[in-house]
């Protein structure tokens, strides 16, 4: 007996209910798994857990501008497509969105069908679009995740080791908040066989891998850990 194709899966988030539960419903009859949450809360954790081929993002979710967002999901959907949809679209949104990196940017209201056909296109990305999707942006920098190289303005400035990566990382999904010691070396020594000396040491490979960029500032909170800024 052949086994049975995996469904594809979209992640719809949108706070609107009524059009949250239509478009789950018509995906669903259309042979699309959708996984529908109303808010951006725990958004990696589902991305991690559900593993979806693409997903559906509102652009405004409660009191967030979720295109100011796109950066940080990358962090932990890299490859993932990401089409918006909103009802207040114009020139300005869409061209941020995908400046940002998104797949596509739909107006509402928006037909069950032209998602699905949006979803076909582009939920099996070729690997060259996921290199692509794979791209964040820190500041002047371009950094590719999956390569771990890092760019400035289309020059190769050097390859990030994997720790410094960890590191960054971590940074960036908790940009302009501090970030613990505890949980960088957890992040970095998993076994538990951690260093306070070698965390210092990354940070420090990482200060002078972005010293020339001042609106790149890793600060030192004392006593307590490590914060990203971007001007």
């Amino acid at each position: 007996m052949a086994d049975k194709k995996e469904k594809t899966k979209v992640l719809i988030i949108d706070d609107d209910v009524t059009l949250g539960a239509i478009l789950a419903t018509g995906l669903q009859l259309l042979d699309i798994e959708p996984i529908y949450q109303t808010s951006l809360a725990g958004l990696q954790s589902v991305v991690e857990t559900s593993h979806p081929n693409i997903i559906l993002l509102d652009v405004e979710v409660g009191d967030s501008n979720s295109i100011n967002l796109l950066q940080q999901l990358k962090l932990y959907a890299a490859g993932i497509p990401v089409i918006f949809m909103s009802s207040h679209v114009d020139a300005g949104y869409q061209s941020k969105a995908i400046l940002e990196g998104a797949t596509a940017f739909l107006k509402k209201p928006i037909d069950v069908e032209e998602v699905a056909a949006y979803v076909k296109r582009f939920a099996y990305v070729k690997e060259e679009q996921q290199d692509a999707a794979s791209t964040i942006a820190i500041a002047n920098y371009t950094f590719n995740i999956q390569s771990r190289d890092l760019f400035k303005e289309g020059e190769k400035v050097c390859r990030l080791t994997s720790k410094q990566t960890q590191v960054i990382k971590l940074l960036l999904t908790h940009q302009g908040e501090t970030v613990s010691r505890q949980e960088l070396k957890h992040e970095l020594w998993p076994d538990g066989n951690d260093s306070d000396a070698s965390l210092d040491n990354y940070i420090s490979q990482l200060r002078k891998i972005f010293v020339a960029d001042k609106d790149i500032n890793i600060i030192t909170v004392p006593k307590m850990g490590f914060k990203l800024e971007l001007s």
